[in-house]
């Protein structure tokens, strides 16, 4: 059985609200420069929920993959010529970012484990919410396919 503590447990909450908020945010808004503020909005969660740890995978790959994920919407708001941007340039990524956070989680191994059969029973756990996660994300992206197709439906009329 997995054990959770109530401090991992919080802190997962809070930067997955955090992803939530910014996929929120970018869905509702057209504006790059405000897509920007949210994905860094999380990164500086996520960091934040580790207290600047910068060994855990929470800071060194957000922050990175923050940096590259806005790196598009970036040279577009400063006016670079570029093929077009859409919002889905940076929900996908926030997607993939809160997908990845789910998977990490902010626990910290102090000691190299070597109970294998403690980290097996783990796994299906693990694996059952992440697959919930993927459903959610699933029906959140057929929401979006299809208020675009209206849309695209409606100007063609």
């Amino acid at each position: 059985m997995l054990v959770l503590s109530k401090k991992v447990f919080i802190k997962t909450v809070i930067v997955l609200l955090s992803c939530l908020l910014s996929i929120s945010i970018i869905s509702i808004t057209n504006n790059p420069i405000v897509h920007i503020a949210t994905i860094w909005m999380v990164c500086i969660i996520a960091i934040l929920s580790l207290k600047i740890d910068f060994t855990h995978p929470y800071c060194w790959f957000s922050l990175f993959f923050s940096l590259y994920s806005s790196a598009y919407a970036i040279l577009n708001s400063l006016g670079f010529e570029t093929m077009g941007y859409d919002s889905l340039n940076l929900l996908l990524p926030i997607v993939f970012l809160s997908f990845i956070f789910l998977i990490i989680t902010p626990k910290k191994n102090e000691v190299l484990n070597n109970n294998f059969d403690a980290q097996l029973k783990n796994l299906p756990i693990k694996f059952i919410i992440a697959t919930c996660y993927i459903l959610f994300l699933l029906i959140l992206w057929s929401l979006f396919c299809v208020k675009w197709v209206v849309s695209v439906v409606s100007s063609v009329l």
